[in-house]
């Protein structure tokens, strides 16, 4: 600690460079490089040709990774197809060619742009033949950025249905099997549109439990369950009347489709949410602290996650010395008809931050403890924040501009509540993207 910097202002520090050195770990160009330096590819050889497909928020660093790969093992690829959000596509550095192709679409809302993606995909699959590989690099957001929907649905119900599922808190897993129903290339159908030709995926996963028909809507996997399946979930959760009645059409048609065939497919995870805890509890180790963790990632609803996180918390050894807390996972929040603005990892950092006020507080002065909840892609739900880090003096800070606090929580507004106690956590699109991670600091 240097001489003018408080324990407040280096643990707030130190949970930055911890949160900074777990997405270093996750960098895509590196996971990428290192999974085809490290696994036997089988690439194909002349005429056979490959197809490199980039798929996601970090699709930009993780074709990068392939290209170098394949540069250095002089061999060049017959097409490049790119997609990936807006916010990473303004950071890519490289300038499309003929056989290069780029796009960048709408996260976490459909757009015409993913539109347009979708298209061209497909015409490029269908170019693939037999003795062709089509090298497929996916990571998390590529379910909104290929919206790709079959005829009869249009953008406007995807993006309805989209918000609907967003806003339901419903999980990971769940949401996906819905949205396959209504996609051209998820839930393993880029799969069947690349046949006859092999298919092998290199995955980033930024679920729980790295279950590939998950990751961006299994576009290489095995579908998670049945247009049946589908309906029947919508309607336990109570949001069948509430989709567009051309979706509720097509899952009601029940016709038979030829079973997908993955005899020729191959996936690869090369990178996750547990490489990034690991790497933060190894940086919180080395600066001095005492690390303790859960092995489990951190799923469910919010207000069950953030009771479960502070109550492990509060059993932690404070009198022993500097001690850290670090887990990982995605949990969900339920807006309802909440208006606020905000995201998962903001409205964890505000409830932390509002659990120590409600409880009186951590068994340590109030300067003595941070708590930071951020995204690994640097994007917190339709915010300009990671997440969020605040610390004893927060709830303080927004109770002094006159804030109702009770109020906030309950329209979901953390944004707002972090950013007049200046907790925000920015640190602009990170180019990866392996969910969330929660880092807990303090000293006696």
């Amino acid at each position: 600690m240097s001489a003018d910097e408080t324990t407040q202002e280096m643990l707030r520090r130190h949970a930055e460079e911890f949160f900074l050195k777990g997405i270093e770990a996750v960098e895509p160009r590196a996971c990428v490089f290192n999974a085809m330096e490290s696994n036997p590819l089988e690439l194909p050889k002349p005429p056979g040709r490959i197809f490199l497909v980039a798929i996601g928020k970090a699709a930009g660093a993780m074709m990068k990774g392939a290209q170098d790969y394949l540069r250095e093992n002089n061999i060049k690829a017959y097409r490049c197809f790119l997609v990936t959000d807006h916010d990473n596509y303004a950071l890519l550095e490289y300038t499309p060619t003929k056989n290069h192709e780029r796009f960048g679409a709408g996260h976490p809302v459909p757009d015409d742009n993913g539109i347009r993606a979708s298209k061209r995909l497909l015409e490029i699959l269908d170019e693939a033949d037999s003795g062709d590989l089509v090298l497929t690099l996916i990571s998390g957001g590529g379910s909104a950025l290929l919206p790709c929907p079959p005829e009869g649905i249009r953008l406007e119900h995807k993006i309805a249905l989209n918000r609907l599922l967003l806003a339901s808190g419903i999980d990971i897993k769940d949401t996906n099997l819905i949205r396959q129903q209504f996609s051209l290339l998820k839930g393993g159908r880029l799969v069947q549109r690349a046949s006859p030709a092999r298919v092998l995926g290199l995955l980033l996963s930024d679920v729980p439990n790295d279950d590939v028909r998950t990751i961006a809507s299994g576009l290489t996997a095995p579908p998670l369950g049945t247009k049946t399946k589908a309906e029947t979930l919508l309607k336990k959760q109570g949001l069948w009347d509430s989709i567009p009645p051309p979706m509720q059409e097509h899952l009601r048609v029940k016709q038979t489709e030829a079973p997908i065939d993955f005899e020729s497919t191959r996936n690869i995870l090369v990178g996750n949410n547990r490489m990034m805890v690991k790497a933060i509890r190894g940086a919180a180790s080395e600066a001095g602290y005492k690390v303790h963790t859960i092995r489990r990632p951190v799923v469910g609803d919010i207000e069950v996650a953030a009771k479960s996180i502070f109550r492990k918390i509060e059993k932690l050894p404070f009198s022993s010395g500097p001690v850290a807390f670090v887990c990982g996972g995605e949990i969900t929040v339920q807006l309802g008809d909440a208006t606020g603005q905000g995201g998962r990892n903001q409205e964890l950092a505000f409830r932390f931050a509002w659990s120590v006020g409600a409880l009186r507080g951590l068994d340590l002065p109030s300067s003595c403890w941070v708590f930071l909840s951020g995204g690994s892609d640097g994007r917190d739900g339709p915010t300009d924040a990671a997440g969020g880090l605040v610390d004893g003096g927060s709830i303080n800070q927004m109770l002094s501009k006159k804030l109702s606090l009770k109020d906030l929580l309950e329209n979901h507004n953390s944004h707002y509540a972090l950013n007049t106690s200046k907790d925000l956590l920015i640190t602009g699109a990170t180019g990866t993207n392996v969910a969330d991670v929660q880092i807990f600091l303090a000293v006696p």
